[in-house]
């Protein structure tokens, strides 16, 4: 395949014409069209400075269903940052504002560094059990090591698992208006198309910068025009948009235009995989109407 003509595009979330910094829209004018019908554009994101300005413990995460000696209560956590000590501590906090009658003395709710995991143990309360329903909740669950329900009294129960409450561990730029030809994902949902543009990882702690580069990857799309790029991010956890707390990160895309291979005609839409949904292969359709339309705009506009 050869590449007739690169663009590079710098985008920084503060400058999108719709939206904010956790799903925004920007209008490319003038759009990018291909050249002739039997070429096509590769993209991938070249550069991304994303800040570390979400919350490993975001709002999809953050209630915990709760009984105490035959009452039921919804716990809610505060969203944010936590380490091992402050959980622990907010989950006490939380408790003891539910209303149950129990005050923070009546918990001890340790961690145990050597181990990476939690103690649990109520004292003073005789041999009524709390329940936490962690089973309904895995990513509270997660991160404290308790990967179902399970009861605890005066008696310790020690986490099943290691703890970890930083279960973010990757971020993903993704678009709805980009149309990937052959990127596929299994992260949270069955296997299917994806519209993922970058996977980037989260190595570092919260409040700092998160850097990206690739060398290596730009991908056949199957929009032969851009005149709008969406984008947003999610996490590993979850494929709902991740919310950046309004602070906006920068982004830069290479887009080229390459000749196909003679033998290869592609003067029609991109063929369609099997998990390929109606709603895809029409807007694909819609894409390739639309390039051909600006093309012959184009044509016109050169005659006069």
């Amino acid at each position: 395949m050869n590449v007739i003509k690169t663009y590079q595009l710098y985008l920084n979330t503060k400058s999108a014409d719709q939206g904010s910094s956790s799903n925004c829209t920007f209008i490319i004018n003038p759009p990018l069209v291909v050249s002739h019908t039997n070429n096509r554009f590769l993209m991938g994101v070249k550069m991304a400075e994303v800040p570390y300005s979400f919350n490993q413990l975001n709002s999809e995460w953050v209630t915990l269903n709760i009984t105490y000696n035959g009452n039921d209560r919804t716990i809610t956590f505060v969203t944010g940052n936590y380490n091992a000590p402050q959980l622990a501590e907010e989950l006490v906090t939380q408790i003891v504002a539910s209303s149950l009658g129990l005050l923070s003395t009546n918990f001890n709710i340790t961690y145990d560094s050597t181990r990476a995991r939690y103690s649990f143990q109520m004292i003073g309360t005789g041999a009524n059990p709390m329940v936490l329903k962690f089973g309904s909740n895995a990513v509270l669950g997660t991160m404290f090591g308790m990967p179902i329900d399970f009861q605890f009294t005066t008696v310790a129960v020690i986490s099943t698992n290691k703890i970890n409450v930083n279960p973010v561990t990757s971020i993903y730029i993704r678009s709805n208006t980009i149309k990937t030809a052959a990127t596929y994902e299994e992260i949270n949902t069955p296997f299917k198309t994806s519209n993922i543009l970058a996977k980037i990882p989260v190595p570092l702690l919260p409040n700092s910068i998160i850097y990206f580069r690739n060398d290596f990857s730009t991908e056949l799309i199957a929009n032969q025009s851009i005149d709008t790029i969406n984008l947003f991010v999610t996490d590993n956890l979850s494929n709902n948009t991740l919310d950046m707390s309004g602070v906006n990160y920068g982004i830069m895309l290479i887009v080229e235009e390459i000749i196909l291979p003679e033998k290869q005609e592609t003067d029609k839409a991109l063929p369609v995989g099997p998990n390929d949904s109606l709603t895809s292969q029409r807007d694909t359709l819609l894409n390739e109407l639309m390039a051909k339309k600006l093309r012959l705009t184009a044509e016109l506009n050169a005659k006069k």
